[in-house]
């Protein structure tokens, strides 16, 4: 069974320090363009959009972007993922 680790970065901008006060993450405060910034991890796609419609519910459309930076998939062998193999089984190529 493959299951999926997601991170992601969480950027706010134009947000109070009640709201960010709010947020169920711990992040850094930023002065600048941005107001808060963290790293997030998740353990698969329906987990990041739960979290996101709850920061949506906090800070508000338009004023958060959260971006994946890395998707691994683990093996229960605690392995990194399997290598894509074409229909011979040699390696695929990028």
């Amino acid at each position: 069974m493959m299951t999926g680790s997601i991170e992601a970065i969480l950027l706010v901008w134009d947000a109070g320090s009640e709201e960010i006060e709010r947020l169920p993450i711990r992040g850094y405060l930023l002065h600048g363009e941005y107001d808060f910034i963290a790293r997030v991890k998740f353990s698969n796609e329906s987990e990041m959009k739960d979290f996101e419609r709850s920061i949506r519910r906090i800070i508000g459309s338009g004023r958060f972007k959260l971006m994946p930076v890395k998707v691994m998939n683990l093996s229960e062998s605690g392995g990194r993922g399997q290598s894509q193999k074409d229909e011979g089984g040699r390696p695929c190529r990028p």
